[in-house]
C-alpha cells in the first residue's frame, strides 16, 4: 500500500467517525430539548466531532504534501534498458537497503532518497522537476 492509499483510507475512517459523531450530537441535542441529557452531553460530543474534523484537516495535509512530493520526482536514467523484475509500486516509499528492481542479473537497492543502482554514479538519478 502506497502513502498516499494509506492517508485516503485514513481520511475516510476519521470521514465515518465524523458522521457518527454528527449523529451522536444530534440525538444528545434532542434527547436535552426534551429533560433527557444535560448540557455536558452534548458539548462533549460536539468537542469530539471538533477534534475529528481537526485530525482529517491534518490527513488532508499529509495527502497533499506526498502529492506535490510525488509530481516533483523523476526516476531516469541516461541509458536505455529494460526491467527484468520491479519490487517497488509507483507510488510506494523505499526503505533504505530495499530491493527496488533488477536489470540483467545486477539487483538495485535504494539508499536514503534516490534509487543508486550498482552503478558509476550519476547513471541514475532522481530529478526534481
Amino acid at each position: 500500500m502506497t502513502e498516499r492509499s494509506r492517508l485516503v483510507a485514513s481520511r475516510d475512517r476519521l470521514e465515518a467517525q465524523a458522521e457518527l459523531s454528527r449523529r451522536t450530537t444530534q440525538r444528545q441535542t434532542e434527547l436535552r430539548n426534551r429533560g433527557f441529557a444535560s448540557d455536558q452531553a452534548v458539548g462533549n460530543v460536539a468537542l469530539a466531532l471538533t477534534a475529528i474534523e481537526a485530525q482529517m484537516a491534518e490527513v488532508d495535509a499529509a495527502i497533499t504534501q506526498v502529492e506535490v512530493q510525488l509530481s516533483q520526482t523523476e526516476l531516469t536514467a541516461p541509458f536505455d534498458g529494460t526491467i527484468g523484475a520491479r519490487h517497488v509500486d509507483p507510488g510506494a516509499i523505499v526503505s533504505v537497503g530495499a530491493p527496488s528492481w533488477i536489470s540483467g542479473r545486477r539487483q538495485h537497492h535504494c539508499s536514503g532518497l534516490a534509487l543508486i543502482p550498482n552503478l558509476p554514479a550519476g547513471w541514475l538519478i532522481i530529478r526534481r522537476k
